[in-house]
């Protein structure tokens, strides 16, 4: 008897190079806005005249033409947002529908007091039909990108420290 994988499902991680010029380069581009109670901003509800997404297209444009060189097909950056969270606030668990990918760039992030984004199997365990959670060990500056219609949250954040993220939706061109 054997028992074997049928399927996968593909990720994507990159360290961003030059991270600390590039982490500075956004916020400075970005110190403006206005968050609400929740630190939580997106492309969609920016009151502020501050375009988010030729400021993300702008500072990551190398990682966008890497990832379009390794899969072979042009993207688009349909949303994207930042989020802050502070002591004892989390995201709960969500996808970003059925098309595309979802990313990550972790911007204020320390590897030994937050924790990353954790990933949920759609299918659970067969023997025990348990969820299985997946999360990658991550570091600041590190892009991670997942098909868009896995279900994922963030865990809440125990230390004193924010951890903020910039997150974003891409579409495939056509």
């Amino acid at each position: 008897m054997n028992i074997k994988t049928i399927f996968q499902i593909q990720s994507i991680k990159h360290s961003i190079k030059k991270w600390n010029e590039k982490k500075l380069q956004f916020q400075n581009k970005t110190k403006n806005l206005k968050f609400t109670k929740n630190k939580f901003i997106s492309s969609r509800n920016v009151e502020q005249k501050i375009n988010l997404e030729k400021i993300f297209n702008n500072t990551f444009k190398k990682e966008l033409d890497l990832l379009q060189e390794k899969i072979k097909i042009e993207v688009n950056v349909k949303n994207i947002w930042v989020a802050h969270y502070e002591q004892y606030q989390e995201h709960i668990i969500h996808n970003h529908g059925d098309n595309g990918l979802s990313g990550i760039i972790y911007l204020n992030y320390n590897k030994n007091v937050h924790e990353p984004t954790r990933y949920l199997m759609p299918l659970n365990d067969l023997i025990n039909n348990n969820s299985l959670i997946y999360n990658e060990q991550v570091k600041e500056g590190d892009l991670l990108l997942m098909p868009s219609c896995i279900h994922h949250y963030s865990p809440f954040n125990k230390s004193k420290e924010v951890r903020s993220i910039i997150g974003f939706d891409l579409e495939f061109r056509k």
